[in-house]
C-alpha cells in the first residue's frame, strides 16, 4: 500500500485551491517522522493558487513556516493549529492529564511522559515580522491574508509582535491595496496575554477588525465585553 508521504511527494495538483493538512494522532510516530519539507515539495512541484491553507497538529518549526507560506502568496484564509501533545488517562476512577506518545515497535503501545513532545512553537518574533507590512516594501508572507486562526503555544513570541503586525495589515496603506485583515482568532494554549495587548486588540475591534482572543484565563475579548455590558 502507497504511505501518504510517497503520494504526496509524487502528487502534483496545479488546480487545487484549498488544503487542509492534518495529522490527527498527533503524539504518534507519523507525528515525530513528519517532515514540512514534504509539503513544500508537494506546493513546489504543484504550484497551485492556494487561497485557503489549513495546517494541523503537525510539529513545525518558524523556518520551515517561512518556507511554506512563500510558496502561497494568493492564501486569503489562513489557519495554524499546533499540537497541544495532551491527552488524558483513567486514574483511580477519574482522569488526569499526561503527555505521551505511541511507540514504533509492533505492539503500538502509549509511553507516559511528563513533559510535552511538541516543545518549540514554530510561531515566534521572526515569522510575525515576516508578516508585517514594512514601510520598506521587503518580502511580506502571504499578502492576501484577510482571515487569519491561530491556536498556538504562545511562549516563543512577545505579544508586541503579534500587535505590530495586526496592526500593520489594518493601516490605510494596506486596506487600499486590498488586502486588509479582517478576522482574528486567536488562541494560546500555554500561557495568558497581556492586559495591554487585550486594550490594543480591543480598540481595533471598535475599528472593525472580527476578533476572537483565548489564553488560559478563557476568552478574553468576551469577557472584556461583558465587562463593557455591566457598566452600561
Amino acid at each position: 500500500m502507497v504511505s501518504f508521504r510517497v503520494l504526496l511527494l509524487n502528487l502534483v495538483a496545479p488546480i487545487v485551491t484549498s488544503l487542509k493538512v492534518t495529522i490527527t494522532r498527533a503524539d504518534s510516530y507519523f507525528y515525530e517522522s513528519w517532515k514540512m519539507s514534504e509539503l513544500i515539495l508537494f506546493l513546489e512541484h504543484s504550484r497551485c493558487n492556494l487561497t485557503a491553507l489549513t495546517i494541523e497538529g503537525i510539529k513545525t518549526t518558524s523556518d520551515a513556516l517561512k518556507s511554506l507560506l512563500k510558496l502561497v502568496p494568493t492564501v486569503v484564509h489562513f489557519t495554524l493549529l499546533e499540537n497541544e501533545s495532551s491527552t488524558y488517562t483513567p486514574y483511580l476512577g477519574g482522569y488526569s492529564a499526561s503527555y505521551g506518545y505511541y511507540s514504533s515497535d509492533d505492539d503500538g503501545d502509549w509511553v507516559v511522559s511528563t513533559t510535552s513532545p511538541c516543545s518549540v512553537s514554530g510561531v515566534d518574533d521572526d515569522l510575525l515580522r515576516s508578516m508585517s507590512v514594512t514601510s520598506d516594501h521587503s518580502e511580506l508572507l502571504l499578502p492576501r491574508l484577510e482571515r487569519l486562526i491561530l491556536s498556538v503555544h504562545g511562549d516563543a513570541f512577545q505579544d508586541s509582535a503579534l500587535v505590530e503586525m495586526i496592526a500593520s495589515r489594518r493601516r490605510q496603506s494596506t486596506s487600499a491595496a486590498g488586502t486588509m485583515l479582517g478576522s482574528l482568532q486567536l488562541k494560546l494554549t500555554r500561557r495568558e496575554v497581556s492586559e495591554d495587548f487585550v486594550a490594543q486588540i480591543l480598540e481595533m475591534r471598535k475599528k472593525g477588525l472580527r476578533v476572537s482572543v483565548t489564553d488560559l484565563k478563557g476568552c478574553r475579548t468576551d469577557q472584556e465585553l461583558i465587562k463593557l455590558i455591566e457598566e452600561v
